[in-house]
């Protein structure tokens, strides 16, 4: 059940239109086309918006179109039916996006950028997150915290979002931390290919036991919170930054806010010579990928502590 199901639908060039959301310089409305496929229509208020530039996608279309009876709209379409459910959950999220945007220029770069993000997210075929992935990308905020407020490093830098092998790689690429969520018990962690444990500078591994609870859990949160607690230290510049990196984590407000769970404090390691992993410089060169499970049982003496962590060049 989405908000178009019970949408009539149309015929001819018409749609079936209901409105979404009214803000400062845009109306919003949900709309539904004669051939079934739906999305969501933007009239700005006070000037023209053109179609951002993005690239061209199997899953939705991005068309500025004139329905009867209609002025000038800008319409994400979504173009395949598997899809409906989590589009409509990323349109509420750039229109909640929007209103904490205070000009139309801000407007037509916040909805081009998004759109980017979508494109992005959908190129993977993104259908949201697990309860195991919500917990991970827990992990990588609570230590983002850290990153932001201990190693005074900046959101751009948090660049697991972006598809690198490591979460974290500090401005001058010195030192870079990968983060890890396990089991409450802290037995193994899992690597993900050849490249997440290959890095030229320092390298260290941020473990953060983590298991699922109750909502009435005395240590129950969930992401909506720990990204409420994040963005309330943020200007507004550094704030569209960390909403990007969300999105493209596969992050949308109120999505998982159902979801509840403790994270237990971190503990690190150091990735150094003898430290068990795989590495394209350590393997046959016909194996051009592999995913692997690290016992932590066995990494005691690569412990170390968060003050032990060198940031220095």
């Amino acid at each position: 059940m989405t908000v178009w199901s019970t949408m009539d639908k149309p015929s001819g060039n018409s749609i079936t239109m209901r409105l979404a959301e009214k803000t400062d310089h845009a109306i919003w409305s949900w709309v539904k086309q004669s051939d079934g496929k739906v999305g969501l229509a933007i009239q700005v208020l006070n000037g023209d918006i053109p179609t951002p530039e993005i690239p061209i996608s199997k899953h939705f279309e991005v068309k500025e179109k004139v329905y009867e009876n209609c002025p000038p709209m800008l319409t994400l379409i979504c173009v395949n039916y598997e899809f409906f459910e989590i589009f409509e959950v990323l349109c509420q999220d750039l229109i909640n996006y929007s209103k904490s945007l205070r000009t139309v220029e801000q407007l037509l770069l916040g909805i081009k950028n998004r759109i980017l993000v979508w494109y992005e997210l959908f190129k993977k075929d993104f259908k949201g997150l697990t309860k195991k992935q919500v917990i991970g990308l827990a992990a990588e905020l609570m230590f983002l915290k850290l990153w932001i407020t201990k190693f005074k490093e900046n959101i751009g830098t948090w660049v697991g979002p972006e598809d690198s092998p490591q979460d974290f790689i500090s401005k001058n690429r010195s030192f870079a931390i990968e983060t890890k969520a396990t089991s409450w018990a802290l037995a193994d962690i899992k690597i993900s290919s050849l490249f997440q444990l290959d890095f030229s500078g320092r390298l260290y591994i941020a473990v953060f036991p983590g298991r699922l609870v109750d909502s009435d859990d005395p240590a129950a949160t969930n992401l909506d919170e720990i990204i409420d607690s994040i963005r309330r230290d943020l200007d507004p510049e550094k704030s569209l930054s960390l909403e990007t990196k969300l999105l493209l984590s596969g992050y949308v407000s109120n999505k998982f806010n159902d979801i509840y769970f403790e994270l237990g404090a971190p503990v690190f390691y150091r990735v150094v010579d003898g430290f068990p992993k795989l590495t394209k410089a350590n393997v046959a060169g016909s194996i051009v990928d592999c995913k692997y499970s690290v016992s932590l049982a066995d990494l005691e003496i690569f412990k170390v502590s968060l003050d032990e962590i060198e940031v220095s060049t």
